[in-house]
């Protein structure tokens, strides 16, 4: 993905488990959309405004 000057959304789509990552940015001033993963679960979205900034994601694993 290279460096994002900035992300303006993040969204996730998720059940029992995260099925997919969606991360919209702007970068040498153009908007730009990386999707990973499926389109299952529920969608959660997170946008972030102008004097905001993503400092960092925490992710845990349950392994049955």
């Amino acid at each position: 993905m290279g460096a994002a000057y900035r992300i303006n959304n993040i969204k996730i789509r998720a059940g029992e488990a995260i099925d997919a990552i969606v991360i919209t940015f702007t970068r040498n001033g153009l908007t730009e959309t990386n999707h990973f993963g499926g389109s299952g679960g529920n969608l959660h979205e997170i946008s972030l405004q102008e004097d905001e900034s993503l400092v960092g994601i925490e992710v845990s694993v349950e392994r049955n």
